[in-house]
């Protein structure tokens, strides 16, 4: 029977690999992230979208799963917050599948 804090325990473990073995694309990311500059660049947006902008700037992650470490990260510290809607993520490996649109937090 699946158990709701194995599975956050394995999830949040999985998030701190992605940001430890990430660590200079993290810090840059984060840095980003809370410049100004690089917030008037989107004001809705999805996590599909931060990555490509953030790597216009410091390059990719060496895993994907770093950028929805960030996200998440964002999200807790109230840095982004979701907008409720939804929308299909547009790159051919995403499948189209759905995805949260965020807005930059108050």
């Amino acid at each position: 029977m699946p158990d709701l804090f194995d599975a956050a325990a394995a999830r949040d473990a999985g998030m701190s690999r992605a940001a430890q073995s990430n660590a200079w694309w993290f810090s840059q990311a984060c840095d980003l992230l809370a410049s100004p500059t690089f917030q008037n660049r989107l004001t809705q947006f999805t996590g599909e979208d931060l990555r490509q902008e953030i790597e216009i700037h410091i390059g990719a992650p060496t895993t994907p799963n770093a950028i929805g470490t960030l996200v998440m990260l964002a999200v807790k510290r109230g840095l982004i917050e979701k907008t409720g809607a939804f929308v299909p993520m547009k790159l051919k490996a995403s499948h189209a599948r759905m995805t949260p649109v965020y807005r930059w937090g108050t």
